[in-house]
């Protein structure tokens, strides 16, 4: 059964100056739940409770999304891969996140999680993804509506599109999940975005900021150093393959294959695996992790 209620309480916690929100639920080691955008911790909801008695689960709220505090003033600079990334190595930092840790990762989340993962690789014990940014995208694997969209997105409409029109969660997010939304999920999407202007700003920098065929070359090339890491690493990774899938197909799904120490699942999802198949992800990460 999918909740639309989350079924934890939140946290928070002061990182150079901000509160960023994020669940913590469980004892033992480490599991480190990463969301993309525009979600937050809420779209675990239904996956980290049942994985509490295997672990210490944490899922942030990443910097200016879901209940964590915006950057204020922000502008076309902000919400930036850096600007992650400092925040979240404050929050893993703080919270002694430091060994026998196991991510779990998705989209814009799997860029963080990958390189953090790559810098820190004795700290490890397992990586999960699906739907992840394994190696630069390239336009040509995908359709020429979503090519259209996020083009337009990184173009000068851009700042209407995002910031005015909300199009990543009124229009991007539907249209990547299989399965309808209800009326409470979508609130529970929209509500830290409500206010029109650069409240918003996240959702169009973490787009900007996506590497398609090179661009932007800072990040493209943070994808290149964890990619290396990848495929040598003897780290146990666990592939969630989504059917169709969204973002990881292609020579993508092919390649990602070729990483060490993998074991691969397959749940029916477009790009939110949480939301479409949520007891299957599930009980495919309880199996795998077993095996840790």
């Amino acid at each position: 059964m999918i909740d639309a209620n989350e079924r934890y309480e939140r946290k928070r916690l002061q990182v150079m100056g901000k509160d960023l929100s994020y669940v913590e639920e469980g004892k033992g080691d480490p599991i480190v739940f990463l969301h993309g955008n525009p979600a937050s911790a809420y779209v675990w909801r239904n996956i980290l409770p049942f994985l509490t008695e295997y672990g210490r689960c944490i899922a942030p709220d990443l910097i200016g999304m879901g209940q964590s505090q915006k950057i204020i003033p922000s502008g076309d600079r902000t919400y930036r891969l850096g600007d992650y990334q400092l925040y979240l190595d404050g929050l893993l930092g703080a919270l002694g996140v430091t060994r026998k840790v196991t991510f779990v990762l998705h989209e814009w989340g799997s860029v963080l999680g990958f390189d953090w993962a790559r810098r820190h690789p004795d700290a490890l014990k397992g990586i999960a993804y699906m739907e992840a940014i394994v190696r630069s995208l390239s336009w040509e694997e995908w359709p020429e509506e979503t090519v259209k969209t996020i083009r337009d997105l990184r173009g000068k409409d851009g700042e209407r599109l995002a910031l005015t029109d909300n199009v990543v969660v009124e229009k991007l997010l539907p249209a990547t999940t299989r399965r309808a939304l209800s009326d409470a999920e979508m609130e529970a999407y929209r509500r830290p975005y409500l206010i029109p202007g650069e409240t918003r700003r996240p959702t169009l920098s973490c787009v900007r900021d996506l590497p398609i065929d090179g661009e932007p070359k800072d990040t493209q090339r943070t994808v290149e150093e964890y990619n290396a890491w990848l495929r040598t690493s003897d780290v146990p990774k666990l592939f969630v393959n989504c059917d169709p899938g969204y973002l990881l197909v292609g020579s993508h799904r092919w390649a990602c294959r070729e990483f060490e120490q993998q074991t691969e699942i397959t749940v029916s999802a477009l790009h939110y695996p949480q939301e479409d198949s949520p007891m299957k992800l599930t009980a495919g990460l309880i199996d795998w992790y077993r095996t840790l």
